[in-house]
């Protein structure tokens, strides 16, 4: 798996410049220079690293989605019409069984909470 080092290496460019085009921060950057980072990107196949963005910004592109029986046809379809949707706008989504504890629902809410994810969706039989 290819590095931002990689790809600066390869274009010829420092990190910081590779940075730039990957931050949208390019438009001062001569067009040689862009193009050059964004063949090695793209001969490297370079994919920014997840754990990265998360120490970056603190969250990461995962939702949670707790369901009270994943065995239940109602559920399995939520959680299929769920990651669909997340798919569409960038994010991969986590899914928790909660066995219709109220005590486990809490602790997963928690722990995926403690992992940075941009929200959870609770489907609770608790109500």
């Amino acid at each position: 798996m290819a590095t931002i080092r990689d790809v600066a290496q390869r274009a010829g460019v420092s990190v910081s410049s590779v940075s730039n085009v990957l931050n949208g921060r390019s438009d001062r950057m001569r067009k040689e220079t862009l193009l050059r980072i964004e063949q090695a990107i793209n001969e490297l196949q370079f994919q920014p690293s997840r754990a990265a963005l998360q120490l970056k910004t603190g969250q990461v592109s995962l939702l949670g989605l707790l369901v009270p029986s994943i065995v239940n046809p109602s559920f399995a379809s939520l959680a299929h019409e769920v990651d669909i949707a997340a798919r569409r706008y960038g994010y991969r989504v986590l899914l928790g069984n909660t066995y219709r504890n109220p005590a486990e629902e809490n602790a997963f809410i928690n722990d995926l909470l403690s992992q940075g994810v941009r929200g959870v969706i609770v489907a609770s039989t608790m109500v």
